[in-house]
């Protein structure tokens, strides 16, 4: 907009005065001081100002320029600034308070006099009270301070008057103690007035900051501004203001007229028209010239804040139209004071001036009055470690040695918490009422915890144990804190009762009861080292007691009974003195103008911090014989709850109700981070004692964080780390262990932010640092070439910086800068110049090296290799986001790190394998061998280029891997300081061979290592090397498995003699019969005392005297069954026909010697029947037997038959000839020994996570029948495969349905294959199933679906056919069976049971919802979308079974038991609240409102009627539902009284159909999630008659 330079200043005029006006009954809180800067500004304009009219003085320190810039009511003089030279000269030299009087003295003598006046007035008006309720010791200062102010102070150059002037600094403020019992306005104006004597005493402060600049520090007058004077009229400021901003601000009509008529008054009580000199105070002025004339807006980032520093306090309308100026510009002025009384002497400045700020003033009029929410300086994003969502935590405790965390909560629970896990461990709720208090032991598993209900108690914390041990009863009111001692069996705790008790928990009692304070006592700690207590107060005071009498006491007593003897605490008030003989009040810390929220020790120093309702953090020092207040932290908003010591450093960290967590350094008391949350307070603040870890709770929860990242910045170079420590670059020899600092670079960014990442160029020998304050910098330095004496050279001398989140070396003189906001990539020389500039392919995160005039672009879900030179990308992976990249020594391999991911690659991205790890992953570096060895929070690990990976060691705590040097880990701890950890590589060294097929290294490590474990012993039968696995056993029952496996007779036979049991000797003969090796098998079958088999073995070997010998064993037996077939294998006729005769078949013995040609045999049959050759004329005749035992050609019993050669074991022939002898260790270890066998050891290495299921047979007994005869053997064994000729050294493959089982975690995919067994185990670790009989026709249904049969040859058996559902598919890994039912089936089936309802065919209905929530568990999906719509399915089938079933149970009842009425009705309105479709619903609402009807409940029946409505039925039913609702109004009674509350949400038990309200225990069913009473957890859910109640489950995986 354009206006003249008159109208500008009537309009700005206008708008001031109104504002102030408005403002004149409405005062302004007052502003804390933000830090010591402001304060020591306030201090230095308070020695500034003369007293005299026109000498206020307001200030601004340029910290750019070293600038001072003055401005004063008045115009400025020669006298003012030689004033300002002359009090800068003072401060240069002076030490203390005193050397600054003879300045006040002859510049600010009025001021002085003039403070001390109004205190000593305001001090008459309020004695006569103030003594009245005075105690005696407080009578004492107050007479002191009389005293002082008995006659006016001449402040003069005298010693007199410096003296007087110390003393009333020095006398004790009244304020603290009188507080509480008495307090009016004249009091509060006494505060004010010693508050303003006492603010000379922050020139020691002032004298600090100018020394630190002494040598730069010059002075600026701000110039005057010619006076004005204009016409206002009051009459249009209120119309052009007041309606606009009525009708912006207040919606109700009531208030507009209140306050218009509140308004009215004050203005026409001027005059309509009037010329008045409008003036600008000092504080506007002084802002309109730094931004105008010397431009600071372009010195300092945006929402920055800039201290106004001012002798006086500020007025009500500068502090406003500062806060609206503020909302329109970037930079954020900031003033001390508020005054309570409005200022009219405003003048207008030139317009000239202020051409850049109309559009500010302008849009004021809403800006000043709403108020404005300033960016705090030092907001940071806060390292969060773990959050968890709760009630409000009211307090927290970290336990000392584990990662568990105790947090106290607002609604009576006390949770414990595994933070670096992120689980809840476990959860006591045994309190009634808020937890206010919680601690853990420094040295035992306990936890002690204090409530609202009054009560402490300790439990034990023991994983197996967990429980209350005992309760502490003894306080009157609310506990605040509970704590326990770190050498003594002591718990204090302090309470709402005014008192501090000390309990023995040996004895379980209180030993000491400390009282003194007079309002709560809101916490309390014991010194970490001495008998020492400090306690905060809400009576705005901080105690510290003397307890060394306690320890005495306890030591004469004996640690169990207490003092006092048994029972001391318990026997109430007249023991109280007894126990304050042991404890005294050391100090009493008065200061806060509020009350005390905490108070907590130094952990080394004698230092107390304070935080209070006042807003303020105050700090303490101790002596033996006093304690006094050090100084303050202001800066919070509200209510400061906790503030601690960093265990540490210097650091302050404090926590309130401003929704801000702030940390404060210690030695200059500044705030230099602030972290803070939007909707809540926070209440608690606790320390680890060990580690860099905080914890805050909120009101909504609790976090763990950290201050700063912990990872320090390095790169190694061949066998030299480069890293840094405390800001200082440093270089590690790893050979010889020499440290030495290289470079400084403490001027760096944030002195309190480390460098994030360090670059390392050894040819030019530079680095390059990162750093992430400042919104990201980077720096280029030179290091020295050798160690420099004394102190090191700062990079800020001759490095080279600028503005970048990301930046590396890319080559010998180039290096790449990431610009993430503009997603730009600029390449630089070694002069930082930019030679190119890139745009980044893709959104870019980060950017890595990625081998010469390469990088690495990380996304958050891919990463890019890319070419610079070229400008295009080589490769790409989908990855999760990526935070450091490894290249191994050769720089052929790349790991990249995610948060929980690691993605091993090629440096051409062209192969990759991916392992996940549930704790986050800190480091990694690469072996010699191409090992990546990765750490994480808690373990270092391994992991093989393919993809295996496994545990090395524990970890105490996270280490940062730099190099990996045969068997030793090099790697930097948290402090940045170098440490070994020596660990044993044998295990993935002997994988890695395995794996490269370097047999001479496996066989080295396996004579010279322990390498034992079931880890390394399935790994190796997983990748089809149980012979190599037969070494490492010792086990007998494992090893006769392995060999077995194997196919080693020789040990299998030596194993099963060992353990001798029947399964061994069967399994033995069988695998002994597949090798040919009969002689072995006879000897399984002799141990297993199997005739039978025997027999058969010996027809099938020509063993015709074994033969003979089982048949005398079968006669000697008595066996007539053993008998006949050893005659028969022997072709022994007369011996058979004995046989038939003995047990009485003379029919067939008859025959057999007929059919012999033994006729005479067959006569004396006949006559011992009683019969003759007449009886059986009509017995066809049958011609001779041809049965002849087959000849024997050659004989093999005493020969093995010919078997396939698989050739000598490698490792059977080393061992055996000692071709390798013990410590010979091999050349080239981990070498490739043959590429070919390597092809095949990827493809097993892929299936490593798969493992091999071997179903049992006949779970449902589904091979008893001719219909489905497939599971007569085990599943993946093609009998005719066995028997066909492989050539020498072959192996079956894996089969069809081997693969399906191995590829899929889905339990349909493994039904297809046959493999009941494990589809069985996944459907009950999935969905909780546990009865299967109801699945079985489904799954032989779905196993016939997936196979079929073709005969090619009539004379052969049908070829078995696998039918897959991806056809297209070649890769073994990939392939899966045919989907027997899909998705669409089964809701075309889920319809059908809808028919059902409305026609009410409800049995048919239960049946048909019951079968498809049984083939819902059986259907494949394929994205995520089917599986959304697969919960949609499963949740309607489960509401409509429920609801069906409630129908038939209600209609039983009504049948069986008419006269229950009450179960009648509420069963008929439990179906009207399961989820069913609106036509349904329709159904059993009027299904409902008839029974209810019928049952004389009108005021129920109304109630259905209404919902009825609601659905939009027909307009018969409508009317009907009409004249419920009608009849329901002229009578709203219910004849039978029902358990039915519709207003309350709840559920329905599917076992006793009963409500199960919310907030009530209930139990879900694993699969459909149906709600069931707490009694019928364990059971199995009637609805499905599948799943175990309430048991857990993993749920349905996501298999595409």
């Amino acid at each position: 907009m354009t206006c003249s330079p008159d109208i500008v200043q009537t309009l700005l005029c206008q708008d001031l005065l109104f504002l102030s006006e408005f403002r004149t009954s409405n005062p302004l809180p007052r502003y804390p001081f933000a830090d010591d800067r402001e304060l020591v500004l306030n201090a230095m304009a308070l020695c500034l100002m003369s007293g005299q009219p026109g000498g206020v003085i307001v200030n601004f320190f340029d910290d750019k320029t070293s600038t001072l810039y003055l401005a004063k009511s008045g115009p400025s003089s020669h006298e003012d600034g030689q004033m300002a030279m002359s009090f800068l000269s003072c401060l240069k030299v002076a030490t203390g308070f005193e050397q600054l009087l003879p300045f006040l003295a002859k510049y600010s003598a009025a001021n002085v006099e003039k403070r001390v006046r109004n205190l000593r007035d305001s001090f008459k008006k309020i004695l006569p009270s103030l003594s009245k309720v005075a105690l005696k010791q407080e009578k004492t200062a107050l007479e002191r301070l009389e005293t002082l102010l008995t006659s006016p102070l001449a402040f003069n150059d005298t010693a007199e008057s410096y003296g007087t002037f110390k003393d009333i600094i020095a006398a004790q403020s009244p304020q603290t103690f009188l507080s509480i019992r008495y307090g009016n306005a004249e009091l509060s104006r006494l505060k004010r007035h010693l508050a303003k004597v006492t603010q000379y005493l922050d020139v020691k402060q002032v004298i600090r900051f100018v020394q630190r600049n002494r040598f730069n520090i010059t002075v600026a007058w701000v110039p005057d501004m010619d006076q004005r004077r204009i016409s206002v009229n009051s009459g249009t400021i209120a119309e052009r203001h007041l309606d606009a901003f009525l009708a912006r601000k207040i919606t109700e009509i009531d208030w507009r007229d209140e306050l218009r008529e509140f308004i009215a008054p004050m203005l026409k009580c001027r005059e309509p028209i009037s010329e008045v000199v409008l003036l600008v105070h000092p504080e506007i002025r002084l802002i309109m010239y730094l931004m105008d004339v010397v431009g600071v807006q372009s010195q300092y980032s945006p929402s920055t804040e800039l201290d106004i520093g001012s002798g006086k306090r500020i007025c009500g309308c500068c502090n406003l139209w500062i806060e609206g100026f503020n909302k329109c510009s970037d930079l954020k002025w900031t003033t001390t004071y508020i005054n309570d009384l409005m200022r009219y002497d405003w003048r207008i400045p030139d317009p000239n001036l202020t051409q850049n700020i109309q559009a500010a003033v302008h849009q004021s009029n809403d800006a000043l009055l709403e108020g404005v929410k300033c960016n705090e300086p030092g907001m940071s994003v806060m390292l969060t470690k773990f959050e968890s969502k709760s009630n409000r935590v009211k307090g927290l405790a970290f336990h000392p040695t584990q990662p568990l965390l105790a947090a106290a909560l607002h609604n009576g629970s006390v949770q414990l918490w595994n933070y670096r896990m992120g689980v809840l461990v476990d959860r006591f709720e045994e309190h009634e009422g808020p937890v206010r208090g919680v601690a853990i032991h420094p040295t035992r598993a306990l936890l002690v915890t204090g409530g609202d209900d009054y009560k402490i108690k300790v439990w034990d914390i023991r994983p197996q144990n967990r429980r209350c041990l005992f309760t502490l009863h003894g306080h009157l009111d609310y506990v605040r804190t509970v704590q326990f001692h770190h050498e003594m069996p002591w718990i204090l705790s302090c309470s709402d009762d005014q008192t501090i008790r000390i309990w023995n928990s040996t004895s379980r009692q209180c030993i000491a009861v400390l009282t003194g304070h007079s309002h709560y006592v809101m916490s309390a700690q014991f010194h970490p080292k001495d008998d020492l207590i400090v306690s905060a107060s809400m009576d705005q005071t901080v105690r510290v007691w003397d307890i060394s009498g306690l320890r005495k006491g306890s030591q004469h007593s004996g640690a169990g009974g207490g003092i006092g003897g048994p029972g001391v605490g318990s026997s109430g008030p007249g023991t109280f003195e007894t126990f304050d003989s042991f404890s005294t009040v050391k100090y009493v810390l008065e200061g806060h103008d509020r009350g005390v929220n905490s108070a907590m020790f130094h952990p080394t120093l004698p230092l107390i911090i304070s935080s209070a309702d006042d807003r303020v953090i105050k700090i303490w020092r101790m002596s033996e014989t006093k304690a006094w207040e050090v100084d303050s932290c202001r800066g919070h908003f509200n209510n400061v709850s906790s503030a601690l010591f960093h265990p540490k450093h210097e650091l302050i960290v404090s926590c309130g109700e401003d929704k801000t967590v702030r940390v404060w350094d210690l030695a200059k008391r500044t705030a230099i981070q602030t972290f803070r949350r939007e909707h809540d307070r926070f209440w608690i603040l606790a320390a680890h004692p060990n580690l860099n870890l905080f914890a805050a709770g909120h009101d909504s929860g609790l976090i763990v964080f950290k201050l700063e990242r912990e990872r320090p910045a390095f790169s190694v170079q061949q066998d030299t780390l480069y890293y840094v420590r405390d800001k200082y670059v440093r270089s590690y020899d790893i050979n010889t262990g020499a440290d030495i600092g290289l470079l400084g670079v403490r001027k760096f960014g944030s002195p309190y932010v480390p460098p994030r990442t360090l670059s390392f160029n050894p040819a030019e020998r530079a680095v390059i640092l990162t750093i992430s304050s400042d919104n990201g910098l980077y720096e280029l330095a030179g290091l020295p070439q050798q160690a420099q004496g004394g102190e090191l050279k700062d990079s800020s001398v001759d490095g080279k910086r600028g503005n970048g989140q990301s930046a590396i070396f890319v080559a010998r003189n180039r290096f790449a800068v990431l610009d993430k906001t503009k997603q730009m990539i600029e390449i630089r020389d070694l002069s930082n110049t930019i030679v190119k500039t890139i745009k980044a392919p893709i959104v870019t995160n980060e950017i890595f090296f990625g081998g010469t005039a390469s990088l690495i672009l990380s996304s958050t879900t891919s990463v890019v290799l890319y070419d610079i030179q070229q400008g295009k990308t080589l490769a790409e992976l989908n990855s999760p986001p990526v935070k450091y990249v490894v290249w191994s020594s050769d720089n052929s391999l790349v790991a990249l790190l995610g948060k929980h991911t690691i993605t091993i690659a090629n440096k051409n991205f062209s192969s990759h394998s991916f392992i996940h790890e549930t704790i986050r992953i800190k480091s990694g570096a690469w072996d010699d061998s191409g090992v990546f060895i990765y750490s994480t929070l808690n373990h270092i690990k391994y992991c093989l280029p393919q993809g295996d990976h496994g545990v090395i060691c524990t970890l105490d705590n996270p280490v940062y891997l730099t190099r990996i040097k045969g068997k030793t880990v090099h790697c930097l701890d948290r402090s940045a300081r170098p440490r070994t950890i020596t660990f044993d590589p044998t295990e993935y060294r002997f994988k890695l061979a395995l794996l490269k097929n370097n047999y001479e290294e496996m066989l080295y490590i396996i004579r010279t290592s322990t390498l034992l474990g079931q880890s390394i012993i399935a790994y190796l039968q997983q990748k089809g090397f149980p012979e190599i696995a037969l070494h490492f056993v010792q086990d007998t029952n494992t090893r006769f498995e392995l060999a077995i496996e194997c196919g080693n007779l020789d040990v299998a036979l030596e194993t099963a003699k060992e353990i001798d049991r029947t399964e061994c000797w069967d399994r033995l003969a069988q695998q002994a019969l597949k090798q040919g090796d009969h002689k072995i098998a006879e000897k399984a079958y002799q141990q297993m005392k199997n005739f039978d088999k025997l027999s058969f073995l010996y027809l099938a070997t020509g063993s015709t005297d074994k033969l003979s010998k089982m048949q005398k064993i079968a006669d000697a037996r008595g066996d007539p069954m053993s008998r006949f077939h050893n005659a028969l294998y022997a072709g022994d006729v007369k011996g058979r026909i004995s046989v038939l005769r003995d047990v009485g078949l003379h029919p067939l013995a008859y025959l057999t010697a007929k059919t012999n040609g033994l006729d005479e045999l067959a006569t004396e049959i006949l006559e011992a029947a009683g019969l003759t050759e007449a009886d059986i004329d009509d017995v066809p005749t049958f011609p001779s037997s041809s049965f002849v035992p087959p000849p024997i050609v050659t004989s093999t019993t005493n020969t093995n038959w010919p078997s396939i050669s698989a050739g000598e074991n490698f490792f059977d022939r080393a061992l055996r000839e000692g071709k390798l002898e013990a410590g010979a260790e091999p050349g080239y270890a981990n070498g490739d020994a043959g590429a070919g066998a390597s092809a095949a050891l990827d493809d097993w290495a892929r299936d490593e996570e798969h493992v091999e299921e071997n179903p049992e047979e006949g779970g449902w007994d589904l091979e008893a029948g001719d219909e489905f005869e497939v599971d007569a053997r085990p599943v993946g064994q093609d009998d005719a495969s066995e028997d066909e000729e492989l050539g020498a050294g072959a192996a079956p493959g894996v089969g069809e349905v081997e693969l399906w089982v191995r590829n899929s975690p889905l339990a349909a995919d493994h039904v297809a294959a046959g493999s009941f067994e494990t589809a069985m185990q996944l459907l009950n670790r999935q969905f909780g199933v546990v009865s299967f009989a109801p699945l079985k026709s489904t799954f032989i249904s779905i196993y016939r679906s997936s196979h079929t049969y073709l005969s090619p040859v009539a004379s052969l058996p049908p070829l078995q056919l696998h039918i897959r559902r991806n056809i297209t598919e070649t890769a073994s890994s990939r392939v899966l069976p045919v989907a027997a039912r899909s998705l669409q089936s089964v809701r075309s089936e889920l319809a059908e049971g809808y028919r059902f309802v409305s026609g009410n065919k409800l049995a048919e209905a239960q049946a048909t919802f019951r079968s498809v929530l049984q083939a819902l568990l059986l259907v494949v999906l394929s994205s995520d979308d089917e599986a959304k719509l697969w919960r949609e399915t499963v949740t309607a089938a489960r509401e409509y079974l429920l609801g069906v079933s409630i129908e038939l149970e209600r209609r039983r009842v009504a049948e069986a038991e008419p006269d229950n009425m009450r179960r009648n009705l509420e069963l008929a309105a439990y179906f009207t609240q399961c989820e069913l479709q609106p036509p349904h619903m329709q159904i059993a609402l009027r299904s409902a409102i008839g029974v209810f009807t019928k049952a004389n409940n009108h005021a129920h029946a109304a109630r259905f009627a209404k919902r009825l409505l609601e659905l939009k039925p027909d307009p018969k039913i409508v009317a009907q539902a009409r004249q419920r609702i009608a009849a329901g109004d002229r009578n709203p009674r219910n004849s039978v009284e029902i358990s039915y509350d519709e207003l309350t949400p709840f559920e329905i038990c599917g076992v006793t159909y009963t409500p199960i309200y919310k907030g009530s225990p209930s139990v879900h069913c694993p699969y459909t999630d149906a709600s069931f009473l707490p009694q019928f957890k364990g059971s199995l859910d009637p609805l499905t008659q599948l799943t175990e109640i309430g048991t857990s489950a993993t749920g349905l995986p996501a298999s595409w």
